[in-house]
Order: structure tokens, then C-alpha cells, then sequence
């Protein structure tokens, strides 16, 4: 690891490439290199779609260096983008996605989004989590995990007396 004997610096990278390494073990792949890909266009494309308030909320639990990455030709104007179908919202990745990039070969746009949408889910606060699947149609729902995470429960798991 690079170190910039810089103690924040240093954190937000090493913190930084826990995401990375995140993203790269849910979609299987070879190298963080393709999981920044990975990360960033979704990350760009779900900014987008979000309101300004939603946005820099989702933005500012993000790692110093990630979410540089994550405001890096963010504009105010004509947001939200008015994605309504996942399917739009799915072709939209695979163009901020590098044209003939090897991740393509392995894993399908709808599972890089469900694999960087789990991340998010890990490491971002529940309630966040739950402000973002708001302000998203309800057809998104089924990119984001359907596994509880750890921790939580549901009346369900309760046993009665």
C-alpha cells in the first residue's frame, strides 16, 4: 500500500480499497481495477437518479477518496434524472461503463449493479439505505439484497411466549 504518512490520506485509502476489495469478492472478480469500474458507474448513475439531498447524504458516508470519485462530474442541473424502469436505469450503467471492458465478459450489468447495491448495503447506514430504495421506483427493488442483514430482525424471528 502506498503511504502518504498522512494519517487521513492514508485511512481513506486503505479504507477505500475495503470497498474495492468488497465489490471485487461480490462479483468475482480478478482485480480492483475492475471493481473501481464497477463501483464508479453505478455510483455516477445512482447519483444521478437521486435527489440532491439524497445524493450528497449517500455521498457523505462515502470514504474521503471514494467520494471524490463519487462528485467527479456531478452537476446540479436537470437532477434527478427521471429513470423510472430498471431497465433504463440498467442501460445507463453499461454506458458509463468503458467500452470492451473485461468485467462485461463475466458478469451482466444487472448483477454488477445488484453486487455494488450489496456493498452499499454493508457498508452504507441502514437508514440511508432506506432513504435511497424511497426515493427509487418501486421497480428497483429487486437490485438491492433481499437477505436481512446481520443484526437485524423481524417479528417474525421472535419467539412467543
Amino acid at each position: 500500500m502506498t503511504e502518504t504518512n498522512i494519517r487521513s490520506l492514508d485511512k481513506t485509502i486503505s479504507v477505500s480499497r475495503e470497498w474495492l476489495k468488497d465489490v471485487q469478492r461480490s462479483l468475482k472478480l480478478k482485480n480492483e481495477q475492475d471493481a473501481y469500474v464497477a463501483l464508479r458507474s453505478v455510483l455516477h448513475v445512482l447519483r444521478d437518479r437521486l435527489t440532491p439531498e439524497e445524493a450528497v447524504d449517500l455521498g457523505a458516508q462515502l470514504p474521503l477518496l471514494l467520494r471524490g470519485v463519487y462528485y467527479e462530474g456531478w452537476s446540479l442541473a436537470k437532477k434527478p434524472q427521471k429513470t423510472r424502469s430498471q431497465k433504463k436505469f440498467l442501460s445507463k450503467v453499461m454506458q458509463a461503463l468503458p467500452p470492451r471492458i473485461e468485467l462485461l465478459e463475466k458478469v451482466d450489468t444487472q448483477g454488477i449493479v445488484k453486487g455494488v447495491f450489496g456493498v452499499l448495503e454493508k457498508r452504507v447506514s441502514e437508514g440511508e439505505i432506506e432513504n435511497i430504495k424511497a426515493v427509487l421506483p418501486k421497480g428497483f427493488s429487486s437490485l438491492w439484497p433481499s437477505e436481512k442483514r446481520e443484526g437485524d430482525f423481524e417479528a417474525s424471528d421472535l419467539e412467543l411466549w
